[in-house]
């Protein structure tokens, strides 16, 4: 099978659609304190540049159940970023960021894990260990926005690159299964 086959089955499936689908969503789930505002408006600022949309449930609209906006959030999403930092409260992570990150986990979608203090994090959260993380400082946010920018790229051309494979895979099967021959 030559490359101009390939590029001929990438319009005939308009795979231009997705490698230039709609802008991406990222979810943050984050718990909400006096540093919360810092950190997201860091995030978004990290997201302008590849224009990807950041939702968090400050996003939300507040009509009906939270928890079914933060569900279809998460569904719509293309990956996440949680913020596992110790809680204000007390030496663990807001409950509700762990649900979250439990559902972007659970719907597949890659998660990226910030901390003001990875090794505290990674110590509560041993099950966790192997992700990706970032530690971030309230004083250092410009650091930070460049860290976040550089993996949600990485990430959006990952998940790209295996949308195209997974609809080539399926054509090319359908193509052998058809017996067609192609020159």
């Amino acid at each position: 099978m030559s490359t101009f086959i390939l590029q001929e089955e990438f319009e005939k499936l308009g795979l231009e659609y997705i490698i230039k689908k709609q802008i991406p969503y990222v979810f943050v789930a984050q718990e909400y304190n006096q540093n919360f505002e810092k950190v997201l408006k860091s995030i978004k600022k990290a997201c302008l540049e590849p224009k990807i949309n950041v939702l968090s449930v400050a996003n939300l609209s507040g009509q009906g159940s939270i928890w079914q906006e933060v569900l279809e959030s998460i569904k719509h999403s293309d990956l996440g970023i949680s913020d596992m930092s110790e809680s204000e409260k007390g030496s663990y992570t807001n409950q509700n960021v762990t649900l979250e990150t439990g559902m972007l986990l659970a719907q597949d979608k890659p998660v990226l894990f910030i901390s003001t203090d990875v090794g505290k994090s990674i110590q509560r959260h041993t099950d966790l260990r192997d992700q990706r993380w970032i530690q971030y400082s309230l004083e250092n946010l410009p650091e930070f926005e460049k860290e976040i920018q550089k993996h949600i790229f990485t990430e959006i051309k990952r998940k790209k690159i295996k949308a195209v494979k997974r609809i080539l895979t399926k054509k090319i099967f359908k193509t052998q299964l058809s017996g067609k021959i192609i020159h």
